[in-house]
């Protein structure tokens, strides 16, 4: 498991790289406005294989006493932190989902409508 989680880090980092991203836009043009949501994509799907390592009901790790209280008010203060910061940014473009909205704006604007088309006669 650890194994795959430095796999999954280097992958990430890797994808993030200016070195890939120029070299993506490279061979194939136009895709750069779709890199965001791609990589979104790759980062969701890429930790299942990870949970496949777990069995169902394994217990990951055990906390009591004072430090479980500790790390539940940690886990309350990162999820507000979550939500501050996420409210300080434009999620559709940091998730990269706006600009594949915009390209289906643009297709549905310039796709020809069913008024336009003539019927055979």
């Amino acid at each position: 498991m650890a194994i795959y989680l430095i796999a999954y880090a280097g992958l990430h980092s890797l994808l993030t790289t200016v070195r890939i991203k120029s070299r993506i836009d490279s061979c194939c043009p136009g895709f750069s406005r779709f890199y965001r949501s791609t990589y979104s994509v790759v980062s969701i799907v890429t930790p299942d294989p990870l949970l496949g390592f777990l069995k169902e009901g394994a217990l990951l790790y055990s906390i009591s006493g004072w430090a479980r209280e500790a790390l539940f008010g940690l886990q309350m203060l990162s999820a507000i932190g979550f939500l501050y910061a996420a409210r300080a940014i434009d999620l559709g473009e940091f998730l990269g989902y706006r600009p594949l909205l915009w390209s289906v704006a643009v297709y549905l604007s310039t796709a020809p409508t069913a008024s336009a088309v003539t019927p055979c006669s």
